[in-house]
């Protein structure tokens, strides 16, 4: 069973005092795969669709990042993280603290 709406409540709850975008990184690297897009719940979902076609005891990752400001082709992490691990009854997602 998947908890998504928990994973999405962490990622929006705080407000962003960034001047850049909201974007957010979602990453499953057991299963090279990966993106941005600015909305958490598709990062959210790209994730659990990835982990739920992955064996028990993969993980996958969403957190707010930005483009960097010093104007490098790259993201920083700008804040809230959720975690999600493959188990035998389907993903889980925790708040990753900072």
């Amino acid at each position: 069973m998947s908890n998504n709406g928990h994973a999405q409540e962490v990622l929006e709850a705080q407000p962003s005092t960034h001047t850049t975008a909201r974007l957010w990184a979602w990453d499953v690297p057991a299963r090279h795969t990966g993106g941005v897009t600015d909305d958490p719940h598709t990062a959210t979902q790209y994730v659990s669709t990835e982990l739920t076609a992955a064996p028990p005891g993969t993980e996958g990752l969403v957190r707010q990042v930005g483009l960097s400001p010093n104007g490098r082709l790259e993201y920083v992490h700008l804040g809230q993280a959720v975690q999600a691990r493959r188990n035998r009854e389907g993903v889980t997602w925790t708040e990753v603290k900072q």
